[in-house]
């Protein structure tokens, strides 16, 4: 279809007009075995039923490692206990952390020095002992040093250590061989992947902690119901005690070609939902129905809807002939589409006939055009 048609179209769906009548006697009604049905009032948009897994969102589920190789002296948590960001998982001693903070405590001397020149040249040149030259060498230096010390805190922070214990090693310059492993945030320890007394390093991981205060539902959605599915829709799980723990959040634009399902992701956005990661689960996806927004759902035969681009008509029944109605799904259940739609009483919709009724419209848009 052309660039004309699919304006058109679109048109029709945003401004809720009705097309141009396709005018048909009828004998011509007959000869092309076109059918009609009332559209049936709903009480319901009827359930998506799906299989899906539950699982922890890249972003809060992480394997935490050693920043630097060491000995793994002690590990304090075990699988399944909850930790707090911070919280020390366990102890690794290291000579590669005794050798970071010696060069952190060098880097601070150094640093020290340097702006102790700088405040002396400072002044030497205010009283015209020195060149300026001279002065921005030694601030160059000081610039330098000022900024290696700033590496080498970034360096400690990156290995565990706090702000606090930070200032307690520059003021009292203690080194310990002894670094702290810590959970990168509230969560729970979902595995111990390392032994006491074990070799580790940045690619060893030890434990591995998940935040499980918001969960996915990895849903696949089956074929038929590709058009009817969007995000927004309530998801209620079988296996859950609330009643619509998730909704959808996202739909996938590509389709499984060994399932043919499209995935769909629905965050569970309720606590005590009483899912657990790893989970294979049934769901119901329901469109949750503002009647002031969504007015009065109806069902026809899926034979009556066309589809043209990304929209959805009907044919209703005119005195001349038939209107293209623009429409919105909303479900699909036992042969029928569940739309949303502007019907009034007695109307009537094609149910047979519709590829020759959307021949005929889109040719009198072609024309048109």
């Amino acid at each position: 279809m052309n660039e004309k048609l699919i304006l058109a179209a679109l048109t029709l769906m945003s401004t809720g007009a009705h097309a141009a009548d396709i005018v048909l006697d009828d004998e011509q009604v007959e000869n092309l075995g076109i059918r009609t049905a009332a559209p049936l009032e709903a009480d319901a948009v009827p359930a998506i039923e799906a299989t899906a897994t539950v699982v922890i969102p890249p972003a809060n589920d992480l394997f935490v490692s050693a920043p630097l190789p060491g000995l793994l002296l002690r590990q304090e948590l075990s699988v399944g206990e909850s930790v707090r960001a911070g919280q020390v998982l366990a102890e690794i001693k290291s000579s590669a952390f005794l050798a970071q903070q010696r060069e952190f405590l060098d880097a601070q001397t150094d640093n020290l020095l340097a702006q102790r020149a700088l405040e002396r040249d400072r002044q030497m040149f205010a009283e015209g002992i020195i060149s300026e030259r001279r002065l921005q060498e030694t601030e160059s230096r000081a610039t330098i040093t000022a900024a290696g010390l700033r590496e080498h805190r970034q360096m400690l922070q990156i290995a565990g250590l706090t702000a606090a214990e930070i200032h307690a090693l520059e003021k009292e310059q203690v080194l310990s061989n002894v670094l702290h492993l810590r959970a990168p945030f509230d969560g729970v320890v979902l595995d111990r992947l390392a032994s006491t007394g074990q070799q580790v390093d940045e690619t060893l991981p030890v434990y591995r902690v998940a935040d499980l205060s918001t969960l996915w539902l990895d849903i696949s959605v089956p074929r038929e119901f590709f058009d009817t599915v969007k995000p927004g829709m309530r998801v209620q799980v079988a296996e859950s005690s609330l009643e619509w723990p998730a909704v959808v959040t996202t739909v996938g634009s590509a389709v499984d070609p060994v399932t043919q399902s499209v995935h769909v992701r629905a965050e569970i956005d309720e606590a005590n939902h009483g899912l657990r990661p790893g989970q294979f689960v049934a769901v119901e996806l329901v469109e949750q129905i503002n009647e002031s927004d969504w007015g009065q759902v109806w069902s026809v035969p899926v034979s009556s809807v066309a589809r043209i681009g990304e929209n959805f008509y009907v044919f209703v029944r005119t005195t001349d002939g038939f209107a293209a109605r623009g429409v919105e799904l909303a479900g699909v259940s036992d042969g029928r589409h569940f739309l949303r739609a502007d019907f009034s009483a007695g109307e009537q919709v094609a149910v047979t006939g519709i590829a020759a009724l959307k021949a005929i419209w889109l040719g009198q848009a072609d024309s048109d055009s």
